[in-house]
């Protein structure tokens, strides 16, 4: 019998993030086990019913990319899909040097044969105000748990949560 999907391209998923409350997030890029996701401003209670059409237009809080593990361990769930009209690429990263403590903008190279492709990447010098003023995201792939730490330290930053 063959293995059945657990996640497409468009899905929309919820993922917990403890005390009964669930983020939103939806599946960007695939390349399993890697997955570039966006996750909304948006946090649900136990109980909580959403209309995923209703986030056909909202802006995302934060994109990541992150393993998939979340959803074959059945943790994270699929609940709709809004397909990607859009071409997706990968938005400029930033990150902190670990040895100067400076930060840095990371673009990674255009993707020939693979959406992502982590293997070839650009880094520069960066500051605060410039990352907020590109829209960069944290850079690094993320495993499903830390995923779930990143939305919700930026839903707690939102006041969401």
């Amino acid at each position: 019998m063959a293995k059945k999907e657990q996640y497409c391209l468009g899905d929309i998923f919820k993922l917990p993030l403890g005390g009964g409350v669930f983020g939103i997030g939806r599946i960007l890029i695939i390349q399993s086990p890697s997955l570039f996701v966006g996750f909304y401003k948006l946090a649900l209670r136990n109980g909580d019913r959403l209309d995923v059409e209703t986030l056909r237009d909202q802006e995302y809080l934060i994109k990541i990319l992150c393993g998939d593990l979340g959803f074959t361990k059945r943790e994270w769930e699929s609940i709709g899909n809004i397909p990607l009209i859009e071409n997706i690429c990968l938005p400029l990263f930033w990150g902190r040097e670990p040895l100067s403590n400076g930060l840095y903008l990371r673009k990674y190279n255009p993707p020939e044969a693979s959406p992502l492709n982590m293997t070839g990447f650009k880094d520069r010098p960066t500051t605060e105000e410039e990352i907020k003023r590109e829209g960069a995201q944290p850079d690094g792939l993320s495993g499903w748990k830390a995923a779930e730490a990143k939305l919700k330290y930026y839903l707690e930053k939102a006041g969401l949560l």
